[in-house]
């Protein structure tokens, strides 16, 4: 027959380790807000590197319009000069 223990949740808090159940709620309730905050700020990474990729292809885009202006123009301007 397989046994099957659990170890009580612990943290480790400047080099030493505590078994959650045992701190103070206060304590505990950090502990959850500090995992919240976490998953915030994960989710607010990725994020910002959705915006930094978008704003990558806005000035790859840009890049190309103002090349196609400049050639548009030069275009015009070579058509305008006389034939030798």
């Amino acid at each position: 027959m397989t046994q099957i223990s659990q170890q009580p949740a612990t943290l480790t808090f400047n080099g030493k380790d505590y078994v959650i159940q045992e701190l103070p709620p206060e304590a505990q309730s950090c502990l959850v807000y500090m995992q919240e905050i976490d998953e915030e700020v994960k989710q607010l990474n990725r994020q910002l590197l959705k915006q930094q990729l978008a704003r990558q292809g806005f000035e790859g885009l840009l890049g190309e319009y103002i090349k196609a202006q400049e050639d548009a123009v030069k275009e015009q301007e070579d058509n305008k000069k006389p034939a030798n």
